[in-house]
């Protein structure tokens, strides 16, 4: 069995590690050639005791999701971010699992490529990320492979017997607990990084985002922690 971090960013439900913040990203390429000084997985901790995890994408798509010190997801964003020069800028979408108001928010700040990602956000927040070198890593269907379990949370109320279920040909199901289930699959996503491609249709009168609706996006794998991070 292997430790569960699994999570959907779709602005509407998360499972704990399952979350859903859905998005509205339509992939586009960013124009800015230098969006790749920012692309990777990013990890920082905040003075409340909250940690970022945020994944940049080589065409500047943008997903994270915010823990809190008892590792509860507490809010999770999609949006874009651009690069010139050292300065970095954006615009995501957040949505609060805690008071379920989704906001609109931009943010700027500075980069060094694949070592350190400063961020200032209008809403307040500011952070200093670290990269993550196994996003360098090829994304590889083996390695995630097998069964998932942990606690979850959603839009709709705690769900602690969250369990994933992925084979190797990369087609998954899942119980999100609540009256709701999920199915899919992913890929490794074209760019050669540790990151895949996800689809995943959610099944249930429990579903927050609603029976039969389908979410598109991406998966993270931690080769060090064996965690697999969702944002769809």
């Amino acid at each position: 069995m292997k430790k569960m971090r699994f999570q959907w960013a779709a602005l509407a439900v998360s499972a704990a590690v399952l979350t859903a913040c859905g998005g509205g990203d339509d992939g586009s390429t960013v124009s800015n050639n230098t969006t790749m000084a920012a692309e990777g997985f990013w990890e920082a901790s905040l003075s409340n005791g909250e940690v970022v995890d945020l994944v940049v994408l080589e065409n500047g798509e943008t997903w994270g999701v915010y823990t809190n010190s008892n590792d509860v997801i507490v809010e999770a964003f999609n949006g874009k971010t651009t690069v010139s020069g050292g300065n970095v800028q954006g615009s995501i979408k957040s949505f609060d699992f805690v008071d379920q108001i989704t906001s609109d928010v931009t943010f700027s700040g500075s980069v060094k490529p694949k070592s350190n990602l400063s961020v200032s956000a209008s809403y307040g927040v500011n952070f200093q990320a670290t990269y993550a070198p196994q996003y360098d890593q090829p994304a590889l269907l083996s390695n995630i492979a097998g069964y998932f379990s942990g606690a979850g949370r959603s839009g709709n109320g705690a769900a602690p017997n969250t369990s994933v279920n992925i084979e190797v040909d990369g087609t998954f199901s899942a119980d999100v607990g609540l009256n709701c289930t999920a199915s899919g699959a992913v890929s490794p996503r074209a760019s050669g990084k540790n990151v895949f491609d996800i689809s995943a249709t959610f099944s249930g009168l429990g579903c927050a985002l609603g029976n039969g609706t389908t979410t598109t996006g991406v998966a993270y794998y931690d080769t060090v922690d064996q965690t697999l991070l969702v944002l769809a």
